[in-house]
């Protein structure tokens, strides 16, 4: 079970300071389902991209919205947040022996 602090955390990572898009309990299940938070927010972005990828740019009146580019960010903040992750896996995963060196005695 995350904890609050965790599930506000995430909800500045998604940029998502209400509970009108995520509950409290589905921010949890995301974290508690993945191997870190950075994780929870790199699948929480990809919901977000799909989301906006039906948006088109728009051009009238001599105004124009590149509305599409809202898709290309929320793909770069979750692949951002994906390698952030699974560095910090790979780091927990790594030994935590030292390296010993010895000098080679030939006979």
């Amino acid at each position: 079970m995350a904890t609050a602090a965790e599930i506000s955390r995430l909800r500045r990572m998604i940029d998502e300071p209400g509970t009108d898009t995520y509950s409290d309990s589905d921010l949890s299940a995301f974290i508690d389902i993945s191997d870190n938070i950075e994780l929870a927010a790199s699948d929480l972005w990809m919901e977000k991209a799909a989301s906006l990828a039906r948006l088109v740019n728009v051009s009238e009146s001599g105004s124009s919205r590149s509305l599409s580019d809202l898709h290309k960010n929320a793909l770069l903040m979750s692949s951002n947040f994906s390698a952030a992750g699974q560095t910090e896996a790979a780091a927990e995963e790594a030994p935590t022996s030292r390296t010993r060196i010895n000098s080679i005695v030939r006979s």
